[in-house]
C-alpha cells in the first residue's frame, strides 16, 4: 500500500535535544518521514525528568515519538564515519546547536552543502546567525525574559523579571514554541519543494526570539 502522507520516503537525521528540533522532527515523523534521531550516549536530556519509566518521560514521548533512536558520542573519532553515512541517506538534517558547535563538528550548512548538494538542512538558534547577539546560547528561560514574556505574566520579584510555574504560563511557552517548530516544519517542506526545482541543497533556520517579539529578532 503506497503511503500518502506529504513526507513519506524523505529520511531525517535529526541532531536535536529538549523541545525545539525534536518537536519539529515528530512532525516530519507523523507526515511519514523517517526520522533517526541521534542522541549522547546519555541521551536527550528531558529522557531524565521525572521518568515514567528508565529513559521514558511524558516530556520526551511528547516530541519524540515515531523516531528511530541512535546513540552516538558525537566527539569519537569513529562518529564522523557513522554521521557520513547516515547524512548520505538522508534528505534533511535537522540541530539546534550551542552557537559554534555546528562549525566544530562540521555540521554546518557551509560544509554540508559541499559535501552533500541535496540535502536540507534545519537549524534552531537562540538569536540567529547575525548580529550581536548570534553567538549567544539560547534556553527556554533566557528567551522569556530576553523578549519581556515573564514580565507580561506578572512573575517579577524585586524588579527582576523571575520563571514561574503556572499552568497557564507553561502552556503560553510552550504554545509559542509550537508555532515556530511549526513553521520549522513547514519550513522544510517548501526548502524541499525549492531542492526538487533547483536540485541544490537549501537552508533555512529559526531564531526562538523572533517569534517572541517580531520580525527583527534579538
Amino acid at each position: 500500500m503506497t503511503d500518502s502522507r506529504p513526507f513519506a520516503g524523505i529520511q531525517v537525521v535529526e541532531f536535536g535535544q529538549f523541545i525545539a528540533v525534536p518537536f519539529c522532527g515528530q512532525l516530519l515523523a507523523e507526515g511519514g518521514a523517517y526520522v533517526i534521531k541521534v542522541e549522547s550516549l546519555e541521551g536527550d536530556p528531558v529522557r531524565h525528568l521525572a521518568p515514567v519509566a528508565p529513559g521514558e518521560t511524558r516530556h520526551f514521548i511528547s516530541r519524540n515519538r515515531g523516531k528511530h533512536s541512535l546513540p552516538l558520542d558525537l566527539k569519537h573519532p569513529d562518529a564522523r564515519r557513522i554521521i557520513d553515512a547516515l547524512l548520505a541517506r538522508a534528505d534533511v538534517v535537522l540541530f539546534n546547536f550551542r552557537p559554534g558547535l555546528a562549525e566544530e563538528l562540521g555540521l554546518d550548512y557551509g560544509t554540508l552543502s559541499a559535501r552533500y548538494p541535496r540535502l536540507i538542512v534545519g537549524s534552531v538558534t537562540g538569536f540567529g546567525t547575525r548580529g550581536p547577539d548570534a553567538m549567544l546560547a539560547g534556553m527556554d528561560l533566557v528567551l522569556q525574559a530576553r523578549s519581556g514574556l515573564m514580565a507580561s505574566n506578572g512573575r517579577v520579584r524585586d524588579g527582576v523579571p523571575s520563571p514561574g510555574r503556572l499552568a497557564h504560563r507553561r502552556l503560553r511557552v510552550r504554545a509559542v514554541a509550537r508555532v515556530r517548530d511549526r513553521l520549522g516544519a513547514a519550513a522544510t517542506h517548501r526548502h524541499g519543494a525549492r531542492r526538487a526545482r533547483r536540485g541544490r541543497a537549501a537552508h533555512g533556520g529559526a531564531p526562538g526570539t523572533e517569534q517572541l517579539d517580531g520580525p527583527g529578532g534579538e
